[in-house]
């Protein structure tokens, strides 16, 4: 494999590069002119689309077109040629720019080009368009292009140099990809007449468009993400995470640290819990509230109304925990009245937890947390209150300190509204002395660890840099709108796409209006539909991710996500899909029968966007 030293701007015109491996070369001195990438053992992917030079990179003085330059290439025996598209030079530098004529090119470079490199494509210099510069007697230069494209294909991997002196067998796994094969055979058929000119016809036939692998085909404009998690990022937050690698240990972080520490704070909307961040999922936060508060055969009361419930639930097993489980309808949220009745009858008071999911978004209900403490109250149980809020907090109304919640959890990856990679905890006073207790094998999610390093601003292992800068941005825009302009704007939205269910002439998974989500909606469907061919319609026509029914519910529900960065207008193109996507799927689906109430709704309830109030006074 060759070294990687690779001139950057390939419309450039560069000069010849001798090639340590050709014996015809003199040996190698200077490096080409240019920036170039000048760390060894870099790691190379071989599937390399060459470029074509523009107009400008090629002498005004040398540049034909039409007629001309057929008559011109015909005069002058294409005399001049270049080689522009080599993906991998050998012997360390690429061997775009061999300048000469065809002949020279082959006695000179290109056999030794054809063994080492991915791909070659010559150019003449007198015309921009390669084939209509071959005429009827294709020049030696198809010749060369035939013995390239007929060599056989090595398999496509990522390569790493190991040396700029690299043998012929160790560079001959930069032979041709399939990309740069049907470049290189477009070129040749192009040469040989079946193709007037080079362009979309030539370098991607229908041929290679279908033989393209699954998914590897960019559609213009953007994926419309309308899952309940990932969910979209704004733009500030992105750019606020596009910083380079850091040291933690320097003085800086401290006061980063510590800051986006105290922010998270108002996400819990709490003055008193104790925040924890780990560098995990929402499942790695469900971990640290059981094994920091928790011993090996504590009793534990969960609900179960859905998957995620019900992977809880599936942890606390394997954890050791005996777990007394409130099955629910899926469909249903927590009925506290039961919690209540359960609670009473513990006289022992051997339960030593309550676990509830607040949003649980395999079915699109929002249990009432505040009704969950107040049947606790009831029964005067002193039973923690561990809360996962990984789909709820930051989106919907969530109060730690009112609700006296004990552990809560949420990730980055939802209403945070940031890539997957952080998990946000909050812990009480009551939880934190029952840590001190607490004999549940940990380590990665040890509390004990954070309670040493926060204070300083620093942490027991490498954190998330860009995360917390990403966090930083994402919190101060959710203080700019304000906590209960956020969960008004998510009513808003919750309740246009309900609006839009019910002119489709369909239901919500959730019937009970109490517990209806707020950060997603789930659609039921008549027997016999599929929803499966709706997600999939969806995302194969019009990019739209919707979300699938998971476990008992696949196939009878879809999931559309309304929670973290998001606007009446961006989910009312995505009713506008999933219209679409049903009619796709066989529904009888009238085009606007929803899409219309939701809109009616929102122009009716959408307040003018702060600081732009002049615009219509």
């Amino acid at each position: 494999m060759p070294c990687g030293r690779m001139q950057s701007n390939l419309r450039s015109p560069l000069t010849h590069v001798p090639c340590q491996l050709c014996p015809h070369c003199p040996p190698l001195t200077d490096p080409p002119s240019g920036p170039a990438n000048t760390r060894p053992n870099v790691p190379f992917p071989m599937a390399y689309m060459p470029r074509l030079p523009t107009a400008s990179a090629i002498p005004r003085d040398q540049q034909l077109n039409g007629s001309s330059a057929l008559e011109g290439d015909r005069a002058r025996g294409c005399a001049t040629w270049r080689v522009v598209g080599c993906g991998f030079g050998v012997g360390g530098f690429p061997t775009e720019g061999l300048t000469g004529t065809v002949q020279q090119a082959a006695r000179h470079k290109v056999e030794c080009i054809a063994k080492h490199c991915v791909a070659v494509v010559l150019q003449p210099l007198n015309c921009l368009l390669p084939p209509r510069c071959f005429g009827a007697s294709p020049p030696a230069s198809v010749q060369i292009l035939r013995l390239i494209t007929a060599r056989p294909a090595i398999q496509t991997q990522t390569s790493t140099c190991r040396s700029p002196r690299s043998s012929p067998a160790q560079t001959a796994a930069t032979m041709l990809t399939s990309a740069s094969r049907r470049v290189l055979s477009g070129l040749l058929r192009a040469s040989e007449g079946s193709l007037a000119a080079v362009g979309e016809a030539a370098l991607h036939t229908s041929a290679s468009a279908s033989a393209a692998a699954p998914f590897s085909y960019t559609p213009p404009g953007r994926n419309h993400l309308f899952v309940p998690g990932p969910v979209n990022i704004h733009e500030s937050v992105q750019r606020a995470m596009v910083v380079p690698g850091q040291n933690h240990r320097d003085p800086w972080f401290a006061d980063l640290y510590k800051g986006v520490l105290e922010d998270t704070k108002f996400v819990f909307q709490t003055t008193e819990g104790t925040p924890f961040i780990f560098p995990a999922t929402g499942t790695g936060g469900w971990e640290s509230s059981l094994t920091n508060t928790l011993s090996p055969g504590d009793k534990v009361v969960c609900y179960r109304y859905g998957l995620f419930s019900h992977l809880w639930i599936d942890m606390m097993k394997r954890m050791g925990l005996e777990v007394e489980i409130i099955d629910c309808r899926w469909g249903n949220g927590a009925d506290e009245s039961k919690l209540e009745a359960i609670l009473k009858k513990d006289t022992e008071k051997k339960i030593k937890a309550v676990a509830i999911v607040h949003n649980e978004t395999t079915t699109g209900i929002t249990s009432d947390i505040g009704g969950c403490r107040k049947a606790m109250d009831a029964a005067n149980h002193p039973a923690l209150l561990l809360v996962d809020g990984v789909s709820s907090i930051g989106a919907l109304d969530f109060q730690f300190d009112k609700w006296r919640v004990d552990v809560a959890v949420t990730g980055s990856q939802k209403a945070m509204s940031l890539p997957t990679g952080l998990a946000y905890v909050c812990a009480s006073k009551k939880a934190l002395e029952a840590h001190k207790t607490a004999q549940l094998k940990r380590c990665f999610f040890d509390w004990a660890d954070y309670l040493k390093t926060n204070p300083a601003g620093s942490t027991p292992y490498t954190p998330a840099t860009a995360l917390l800068y990403g966090t930083k941005e994402s919190i101060r825009l959710l203080k700019e709108e304000g906590f209960e302009n956020v969960v008004a704007r998510h009513h808003r939205l919750a309740e246009g796409c309900r609006r839009a269910v019910a002119g489709w002439g369909l239901e919500t998974l959730c019937k009970e209006p109490r517990w209806k989500s707020d950060a997603l909606t789930v659609v039921e469907t008549p027997k016999g539909i599929d929803t499966n061919k709706i997600v999939k319609h969806a995302y194969a026509k019009y990019d739209l991710s919707l979300g699938i029914g998971l476990a008992q519910i696949n196939g009878k529900v879809f999931r559309i996500g309304h929670l973290g960065n998001m606007n009446e207008l961006m989910l009312a193109g995505a009713l506008v899909g999933v219209e679409m996507a049903m009619i796709d799927s066989g529904m009888n689906i009238t085009p606007g029968s929803g899409v219309s109430k939701a809109t009616e709704y929102w122009q009716k309830t959408t307040k003018v966007i702060p600081t732009r109030e002049s615009l219509v006074a």
